[in-house]
C-alpha cells in the first residue's frame, strides 16, 4: 500500500509541475506582446491628438500596426496607428472616415459575407505595393459566394476598393 502511494503522489508531483511548465510559458509568450501594445499605447498617448484610448486593434496587412481609436482633450475622434522600430505614429481623425459597418456594407455590395474588418494605415512603401495612395484603409476578410476566403481592401476615406 505505501509503494501505491508514493507512484501515486509522485504522478500527481509531475503533473503539477507540467501544468505549471505550461502556464509559465504561456505567460512568457503573451506578456511579450502586452508590453509591445503597452509601449504603442504610451507612444500614441505621448505623439498624437489621443488622450484617452477607447478601443485596440492590430492590423497586419502592411506590416504588425497597433492600431488606437479615441478621443482628444475635445472629445474628437481619432486613430493612430503606431508601427515601426523605432515607432512611428500616424493621426488622423475618424469623422472623416468609414465606420466599421460601412467598411462591411460596401464589402458585401461585391457579394462578399463580411468576417472581420480591420483598420490599418498604408505607409509610402506599401502604399505602391497596393498602387494607391498613402492613408488608412480597412481590410475585409470575407467569403465570396463561391465559399473561397478573401481580403479586400478598401481606402477608409471614401471606400473605394484598393
Amino acid at each position: 500500500m505505501l509503494r501505491w502511494k508514493q507512484i501515486l503522489w509522485t504522478v500527481a508531483v509531475a503533473f503539477f509541475l507540467v501544468i505549471v511548465a505550461l502556464v509559465v510559458a504561456a505567460w512568457d509568450n503573451v506578456s511579450s506582446e502586452w508590453n509591445v501594445e503597452q509601449a504603442a499605447a504610451q507612444f500614441a498617448l505621448n505623439h498624437s491628438p489621443i488622450d484617452k484610448i477607447i478601443s485596440h486593434q492590430v492590423f497586419t496587412a502592411n506590416q504588425a500596426q497597433e492600431v488606437f481609436y479615441g478621443t482628444d482633450a475635445f472629445g474628437h475622434k481619432w486613430y493612430a496607428f503606431v508601427y515601426g522600430d523605432p515607432f512611428v505614429v500616424h493621426a488622423v481623425p475618424a469623422n472623416g472616415l468609414l465606420t466599421k459597418q460601412q467598411a462591411d456594407a460596401v464589402a458585401s455590395k461585391s457579394g462578399a459575407k463580411p468576417i472581420s474588418t480591420h483598420i490599418g494605415y498604408l505607409d509610402t512603401a506599401a502604399a505602391q505595393t497596393f498602387h494607391t495612395s498613402v492613408g488608412p484603409v480597412w481590410e475585409v476578410y470575407a467569403q465570396l459566394p463561391s465559399g473561397n476566403d478573401v481580403y479586400l481592401y478598401f481606402r477608409a476615406d471614401n471606400g473605394k476598393a484598393v
